[in-house]
């Protein structure tokens, strides 16, 4: 499950990027400290969607290819405590300043934010189901991002 806390003011853009759509493609970026949790999602939006999924280990090496390459991010996703000084929220801050349509999911192990958060950005606590995972990103994306079917789904069983 997901909540929305809607008590933060809206980024102000000071150079507004377009994100960039490959092929029609959205880009996401998941930035997580936690290597498991940070392949986990990755190859679970490359499996399942039709999107750029790129990865960060942490808040500099995100905000350092997000400046360096140029790359549209449509969706950030990202933990909220990154054990660096910079955490989730400083990240999502900085890139929403220069990509005010980007959407964003912030990820915890604790039931709520412990900060205010802009009224567009969503809040989902760890541990979570996969498909309200899924679900979120979907939403957030909207119509840029085409669903791939569960590799793990099974056939419904025959009735008896």
């Amino acid at each position: 499950m997901f909540s929305t806390i809607c008590t933060h003011e809206e980024p102000t853009p000071q150079t507004p990027l377009t994100p960039r759509q490959v092929n029609g493609e959205p880009g996401i970026l998941v930035v997580d400290d936690d290597s498991r949790i940070r392949r986990l999602i990755c190859t679970l939006l490359k499996r399942t969607m039709t999107a750029r999924v790129n990865e960060a280990a942490d808040p500099y090496e995100a905000l350092s290819m997000a400046r360096e390459t140029g790359a549209g991010i449509d969706l950030l996703i990202c933990d909220i405590n990154l054990h660096a000084p910079l955490d989730g929220f400083d990240v999502a801050w900085a890139l929403a300043v220069a990509n005010p349509r980007m959407k964003v999911l912030l990820m915890s192990a604790a039931d709520q934010t412990p900060r205010k958060m802009a009224d567009s950005w969503r809040f989902l606590a760890k541990p979570f189901a996969i498909e309200s995972f899924l679900d979120c990103v979907c939403t957030l994306l909207g119509e840029a991002v085409r669903p791939r079917s569960l590799p793990y789904q099974r056939d419904p069983l025959p009735e008896s």
